[in-house]
């Protein structure tokens, strides 16, 4: 989760402080991660949700239109967003720092 610095001053997490969620799938969550949250979050307003598959290991980003979320993107290897804040990263050094 990504969310905004005021929140910390403020001593409390509101859903529109909230930047970005991010889910890791792993087989037991599956549905949840891929239906159930992506709706609840849009519910709540945030603007953007990755979602990280493993098997393979693949990124898929998504933005927030209207009710529901658009992807925007898949990367494999090489991640370089500008939204919600500029990041650029080796997808497989998130679960692998070695690499």
């Amino acid at each position: 989760m990504l969310y905004r610095r005021s929140a910390i001053a403020a001593g409390r997490l509101e859903p529109g402080d909230v930047l970005l969620a991010v889910e890791v799938m792993s087989p037991s969550s599956v549905s949840t991660d891929r239906i159930v949250k992506p709706i609840q979050y849009a519910t709540a307003g945030i603007q953007h949700f990755w979602r990280l598959e493993q098997e393979p290991l693949e990124l898929v980003t998504h933005e927030l239109d209207g009710d529901r979320f658009r992807e925007t993107g898949r990367f494999q290897d090489e991640v370089a967003l500008t939204r919600p804040v500029a990041l650029a990263f080796r997808l497989g050094q998130l679960l692998d720092p070695e690499r």
